[in-house]
């Protein structure tokens, strides 16, 4: 599904997880739980063949509290999320059907089939959280890192194809979209082998998605919003300021709101362990 409501709905996808690891990544370093209750929770089981199953901090992040802890909330959320795509794009939109009549494809049912695809990695990578957090099958550890590294390779990939008979404001809208997720997707497979090493590394891969999902509005808008933009020489250069734009104020938003949230929360946990003297308190 094409138009409006087909950018817009995974940039708002990629905004909201964005956010949501923004928050949840902030309060991992800050009381040091969320994913570490799934860790230990892997290594003290042992797997049905009798081999222990090696401590490693997983991908996704589990909600906070005993009983929302034990839920994994967020693969499940990623299942649903691609399910839907792929129904909204497929059979709700009427373009399930891949065969004319004479046996060929039908070119405009293609976009759809390609977004749909672009679902199903996704949501692979909730099913491949969900087989680790159950121990359904004995998967190598930080598996679910290069199933997420594989499903960015995958949407860059479709999206590079995307551009057959495209105008040039189009072309280059979409074209800087993949670039965003070929490099995401270059992070992710950086962090499945030196995630815990680099822990700057998860700010990029915050950083990215937020980017990722505002440059989807941003096409949503410039070709599909009330007063779409003409392909003109002057709009297809402002295209590439637009994007150092959107670069820029996610870096200041996300370096300013790090920094605040940072702060409050060590001076809540010094005023909780009553170690707070002089307006200081010791990093733990």
């Amino acid at each position: 599904m094409g138009g409006f409501r087909g950018h817009v709905i995974p940039g708002t996808v990629f905004m909201l997880f964005s956010v949501w690891w923004f928050v949840a990544e902030i309060f991992q370093k800050g009381r040091r739980n969320g994913r570490i209750i799934i860790e230990r929770r892997t290594s003290s089981k042992q797997r049905k063949d009798g081999t222990k199953m090696n401590p490693y901090l997983p991908l996704w992040y589990s909600c906070h509290g005993d009983k929302l802890s034990r839920i994994p909330m967020e693969p499940l959320v990623k299942v649903i999320l691609a399910l839907g795509g792929v129904l909204v794009e497929l059979p709700f939109a009427q373009s399930a059907t891949l065969f004319d009549e004479n046996g060929g494809f039908l070119s405009a049912n293609l976009p759809n089939y390609q977004h749909a695809m672009m679902y199903c990695f996704f949501g692979l990578t909730g099913i491949v959280e969900l087989v680790i957090w159950y121990d359904i099958l004995p998967l190598p550890p930080r598996i679910d890192y290069l199933a997420m590294a594989f499903a960015f390779w995958m949407e860059g990939f479709l999206f590079s194809i995307h551009l057959h008979g495209r105008d040039e404001l189009n072309a280059r809208l979409h074209s800087i979209l993949y670039v965003i997720i070929f490099i995401t997707a270059v992070i992710f497979t950086l962090a499945t082998f030196c995630d815990q090493v680099l822990p700057l590394l998860s700010l990029v891969k915050i950083y990215l998605l937020s980017l990722q999902g505002t440059w989807f509005f941003q096409i949503a808008f410039v070709l599909y919003g009330s007063n779409p933009w003409k392909n003109t020489h002057s709009n297809v250069e402002f295209v590439a300021i637009a994007f150092a734009l959107h670069a820029l104020v996610l870096f200041l938003v996300q370096l300013i709101a790090h920094t605040i949230c940072r702060d409050l929360w060590n001076k809540k946990n010094c005023q909780i362990k009553g170690t707070l003297t002089d307006g200081s308190c010791d990093e733990e």
